[in-house]
């Protein structure tokens, strides 16, 4: 992974950047929100594709309670055949690999947090750079810093942390993904009620903490450990495939379930594979489509023409399919549903296709995979 020295050199006034395009971009959850109206392209989607604001209908979800907070669009993924839900939490396009950088986790003698009830005594963990800053990205390696007397004010700044004394302890740990986000912006539900789109099954969230930046209060997601792979020096990256058609005049990344890596909890950094639909259809002479129930009418009017026909009576309501997309949609109405159908929900089936309807982009993305509850 990318060595921590050159943000070392950069905090002790050595200037040293990463090397970087000058067409690289990069979108965080701050850019999702303060582009959300605009008609502009973040690596494949527009902004309002990302994040929902306060009052608005869920993705997905027309027709279900609005919005109770700014959060994170919940996307319908599959996995190997497995429901994958996730969000995006950070886009690049043209842009060298994601920087890994540490966070500081102070911890008293006995290698605890200490617990308060009042916020402002609690013991925050630190990020050493901010989502402005070249460094940043939502990857990052835990150490720990175990210390003698430990307070809320021991560690503020980055500073701190290069002048602690001797006495600290230093334990390093595992990777993990903490994408740094606007204040009040989570993963957008109806309440406290976070679902799969295309199952409706309920899922857990990631927590929501609080963190230092340069003595400044951010907010981030936790979603754990071990998020993403690495060869000993680099984050390794893998594909995940979007599907694509063309639209009043552009390309656009259709409402369906993404194909996902498998073992897609620790395969957070992907890079985006288009899947076009229309060269699909043109090569195999048939439409693909999406599996919708009959009981989803809103969502069949959110996908329009890429659902596929309505289920019989006999195969409807399968909600482990529901956005799924089969090559041959008129498996919907099988007797020998599901077995007939060849579905587009593993890396290996969307792999056995003409490679002239996959096209891999520029753009890498940030997944943030969710769990079930139990």
């Amino acid at each position: 992974m990318r060595p921590l020295l050159p943000l070392l050199l950069a905090l002790t006034g050595c200037g040293l950047s990463p090397p970087r395009s000058e067409r690289a971009l990069v979108w965080t959850a701050r850019e999702f929100k303060a582009s959300h109206t605009a008609a502009v392209d973040f690596g494949g989607w527009r902004p309002a594709q990302f994040l929902m604001l306060a009052g608005e209908p869920l993705a997905f979800l027309p027709n279900t309670p609005a919005a109770q907070a700014d959060g994170l669009t919940l996307f319908a993924g599959v996995s190997d055949g497995v429901s994958a839900p996730f969000v995006i939490t950070d886009v690049w396009q043209n842009h060298p690999q994601p920087w890994v950088q540490p966070v500081w986790s102070p911890r008293d003698e006995l290698g605890k947090t200490p617990e308060t009830s009042n916020p402002d005594d609690a013991v925050l963990n630190l990020f050493p750079v901010d989502v402005d800053s070249t460094f940043y990205s939502p990857y990052w390696q835990l150490e720990e810093l175990v210390t003698p007397g430990l307070t809320s004010k021991t560690y503020r700044t980055a500073r701190d942390v290069l002048n602690a004394p001797a006495s600290v302890v230093r334990r390093h740990g595992a990777l993990v993904l903490c994408p740094i986000v606007p204040e009040g912006v989570g993963l957008a539900g109806a309440g406290d009620t976070l679902t799969d789109p295309a199952s409706l099954r309920a899922l857990a969230p990631p927590t929501a903490p609080r963190a230092y930046v340069e003595g400044n209060i951010v907010h981030y997601l936790a979603f754990g450990l071990d998020r993403v792979e690495t060869d000993g020096q680099n984050l390794v990256e893998a594909p995940a495939y979007f599907f694509v058609a063309q639209q009043d005049g552009r390309r656009i990344t259709l409402p369906i379930a993404a194909v996902l890596p498998s073992s897609p909890l620790r395969h957070a950094l992907v890079r985006r594979v288009d899947v076009d639909v229309d060269a699909l259809e043109r090569i195999t002479t048939v439409k693909p489509g999406a599996y919708v129930p009959s009981a989803r009418p809103e969502l069949r009017t959110v996908l329009g023409a890429f659902a596929g026909p309505v289920p019989s009576a006999a195969n409807d309501d399968v909600a482990r399919f529901t956005l799924r997309v089969a090559l041959n949609p008129s498996c919907f109405t099988a007797t020998d549903f599901p077995g007939s159908c060849q579905w587009l929900d593993s890396a290996a089936s969307v792999e056995a296709l003409s490679s002239a309807v996959r096209s891999v982009t520029d753009v890498q993305a940030t997944l943030g995979v969710l769990e079930f509850k139990p």
